[in-house]
């Protein structure tokens, strides 16, 4: 029953209430698995709305204790080896490293879950198993056509933008130019994503020109690209209030003009993206007309595709809840 609770209180977007109801629904051993799985994913796809990295860490925190408790009385249940993985994708705070044998334990007992299939494929790329990620992307996502092939790409750029960042930590510049530059071509379909490689690539070779400067601009260059990576981390993951704000951070820390206009461009559609969230909430919490007043207020001629896409389908989204 508490677990039911948890669940109604996500669908009527009341992220605080379901986090209050769903620690009673695993109060007492044997934590039941029905009861963790009614509210787990629910909660998690809640938080990952929310504008702030504590309530995604929180729901990830929560769930995942639920789980392995869950799992004493269920060891192997495939939907919970999924929703533990899932932590890990919606909080990165968690250790990826830990979840990644829960995913491919749910990929293996869930086989052709798209859901599921995009997890391990995330997982992989944050882990640094490139080799894994893109074969799975091969099998599963390669199609154009495949309605998860963006998420898909955004996966494989978020472990391409790790594996580059690892590399000029070490001061590799010219691997993480090599690495960003086969990025940029995989992602060459998708505008959005196109965007984001071919930014990141500018920053890295503009920083490797920034290494013959002083060794006090360098530092602050490299400050601003390790900002800007940072900010693109956050927007792989949907974070888009945190990818906004250090998109911002990035620009301030540089002193190149190009630099600050990409990075506060970028900050803008981020911006939208949060607005957009704002508004899905007041939807989601009764006040429809409201919510499209926020979206008409935003410029839908000015946007790139792939923000008119997001633009269209979440209005569409929130039209729906009015007309039921």
């Amino acid at each position: 029953a508490c677990a039911g609770m948890a669940w109604l209180e996500t669908q009527r977007g009341r992220l605080p209430e379901a986090q209050g109801w769903a620690p009673r629904a695993r109060e007492r051993d044997p934590v039941q698995s029905p009861g963790v799985r009614a509210f787990a994913n629910p909660l998690l796809l809640a938080a990952q709305e929310q504008p702030g990295e504590t309530a995604r860490h929180a729901a990830g925190t929560l769930v995942r204790s639920g789980i392995l408790r869950a799992l004493r009385s269920s060891p192997g249940d495939p939907e919970l080896e999924s929703l533990l993985a899932r932590c890990a994708v919606i909080d990165p705070g968690q250790d990826a490293e830990a979840a990644y044998p829960h995913a491919v334990r749910a990929a293996d007992a869930l086989p052709g879950r798209p859901d599921v299939l995009l997890d391990l494929l995330s997982i992989s790329a944050m882990t640094g198993r490139d080799q894994e990620a893109a074969r799975l992307f091969a099998m599963h996502f390669r199609d154009p056509r495949n309605e998860h092939h963006a998420l898909a790409l955004r996966g494989l750029l978020a472990g391409d933008v790790r594996a580059a960042n690892a590399m000029l930590a070490k001061g590799d510049v010219a691997g993480a130019e090599a690495r960003m530059v086969a990025a940029r071509e995989r992602v060459a379909g998708e505008p959005g994503l196109l965007n984001d490689a071919e930014g990141f690539l500018a920053q890295i070779r503009e920083g490797r020109a920034a290494q013959r400067q002083s060794q006090a601009t360098v530092a602050r260059e490299n400050a601003a690209i390790a900002e800007y990576n940072a900010a693109v981390q956050h927007l792989n993951a949907q974070h888009f209030a945190e990818a906004a704000a250090g998109f911002r951070r990035a620009a301030a820390a540089s002193g190149r003009a190009r630099f600050r206009r990409d990075a506060l461009a970028l900050a803008l559609r981020m911006d939208l993206r949060v607005r957009g969230q704002r508004a899905v909430e007041l939807a989601n919490a009764g006040r429809v007309a409201e919510a499209l007043a926020m979206f008409r207020a935003m410029d839908r001629a000015s946007m790139n595709a792939e923000d008119g896409r997001w633009y269209d389908r979440t209005v569409a989204q929130v039209k729906r809840m009015r007309a039921r």
